[in-house]
């Protein structure tokens, strides 16, 4: 399972996750939230594998985890279960 954590930066102006496993490589995601837009790179040689933008970060991020799928990495589907409030 692969969880992305995302931590800031030494500006604290990014968000930036630590090394992930894709397929045939390390990759690393660095996400601008001032500006809605992400990157993943090649941990090993800094070579941008892919980049986007999206009109919020929560969509930022999914679009992340999504070409990290396409990229080979393998995500557990998550169910986050919500307890009912008693009136």
């Amino acid at each position: 399972m692969t969880r992305i954590r995302y931590t800031p930066d030494s500006t604290g102006n990014n968000l930036v996750s630590k090394p992930i496993f894709a397929g045939t490589e390390f990759v690393v995601v660095n996400i601008s939230p001032k500006d809605n837009m992400f990157m993943i790179t090649s941990y090993d040689t800094g070579h941008v594998i892919a980049r986007g933008e999206a009109t919020s970060l929560v969509r930022v991020k999914k679009l992340t985890k999504e070409k990290l799928k396409a990229l080979g990495v393998n995500f557990d589907d998550e169910v986050r279960r919500r307890e009912k409030k008693e009136t």
